[in-house]
C-alpha cells in the first residue's frame, strides 16, 4: 500500500514524482500479467458443461444484454471491471463478439450512474444536472444507434479487423495503444495549441502540421493496401508462422 500511495518514497526520500515513475510501469506489468493469467485460468476452467452454461447465460438477446451490462456495472461501479472480465471470454470463444457489444454498451450506461451517486451524496444541484446529461447522452445514444443493424456492424467489423492485425503482427496491440492514446492525441493537442495561442506563426505551423498529418496517414494507408506495403510489414514484423505462409490471418479473427 505504501508503495502504491508513494508514501515509502515521499516520507523517507521526498520522492513524490519518482514514485509515479516506479508505480506506473509496475501497474502496467501487473495488469498485463493478471490478464494473461485470467485468460489461461478461464481456458482451463471453462470446459465441458461449464463452458455450455456460460455460453447459454451470456449469449442472450442484445437488448437484455444492455440491461444486464448496465446492472453489473452499477453494482461494481466500474465499466473497466465489466469489460476486462468479459474480454477473455471472447478471446477463448465462450462469448460471441455480437453478444459482447451490447454488454459493453450497457456497461457504458451503468458507469455513468457513478456520477449521479456522487452528485446526490455531495448535494450539488449543478453536479446532478451534469451527471444526468452524461447518463442521458449514453442512454439516447444506445437507444437511437444500437437498433440500426448497419451501425451495429461497424464496431463489430472494426473489432474483427483489429483482431486480424493483432494476429498478424505481434507488436500491433502495443503500437495501437501508443498511436491512439499518446501520439495522435499529442499531435492534435499541438495543432490545437498552435491555432489558439500561437499567433500568425503558430497558425501557419499548425496548418502545416495538420496537412502533413493527413498526408502521412493517407500515404501510409495507400502504401499498405495498394503498393504491397502489407507484404513488407509482414516480412519484417509478422509472426514467424505467418511469414512462412503457415497461418491464414483471416482465421485468426475474433469470432
Amino acid at each position: 500500500y505504501k508503495v502504491n500511495s508513494g508514501g515509502i518514497f515521499f516520507d523517507e526520500l521526498g520522492w513524490d514524482k519518482e514514485a509515479g515513475y516506479v508505480t506506473l510501469p509496475l501497474s502496467i506489468i501487473l495488469l498485463t500479467v493478471s490478464l494473461i493469467c485470467m485468460v489461461k485460468l478461464l481456458t482451463m476452467a471453462l470446459r465441458g458443461q461449464a463452458d455450455e452454461v456460460i455460453r447459454k447465460t451470456l449469449n442472450m438477446n442484445g437488448y437484455l444484454a444492455i440491461i444486464v451490462g448496465a446492472l453489473i456495472t452499477m453494482f461494481f461501479q466500474s465499466s473497466s471491471i465489466t469489460t476486462s472480465s468479459l474480454t477473455p471470454l471472447v478471446a477463448i470463444g465462450t462469448l460471441q463478439l455480437e453478444s459482447m457489444l451490447p454488454l459493453t454498451v450497457g456497461a457504458n450506461i451503468g458507469t455513468t450512474l457513478t456520477g449521479v451517486v456522487a452528485a446526490i451524496v455531495a448535494g450539488s444541484q449543478l453536479g446532478f444536472q451534469i451527471a444526468m446529461v452524461h447518463v442521458l447522452f449514453n442512454v439516447f445514444g444506445a437507444v437511437t444507434l444500437y437498433p440500426v443493424p448497419f451501425i451495429r456492424a461497424i464496431p463489430l467489423k472494426a473489432a474483427r479487423k483489429l483482431g486480424d492485425l493483432a494476429a498478424l503482427y505481434r507488436a500491433f496491440p502495443i503500437f495501437y495503444i501508443l498511436m491512439l492514446f499518446f501520439i495522435y492525441p499529442g499531435i492534435f493537442l499541438g495543432i490545437s495549441v498552435g491555432y489558439s495561442n500561437g499567433g500568425a506563426g503558430g497558425i501557419a505551423g499548425a496548418t502545416f502540421g495538420l496537412i502533413a498529418f493527413l498526408a502521412a496517414n493517407i500515404g501510409f494507408f495507400y502504401w499498405y493496401w495498394r503498393l504491397a506495403g502489407r507484404d513488407v510489414l509482414v516480412k519484417i514484423f509478422g509472426r514467424e508462422a505467418e511469414a512462412n505462409g503457415k497461418v491464414d490471418p483471416e482465421s485468426q479473427a475474433i469470432q
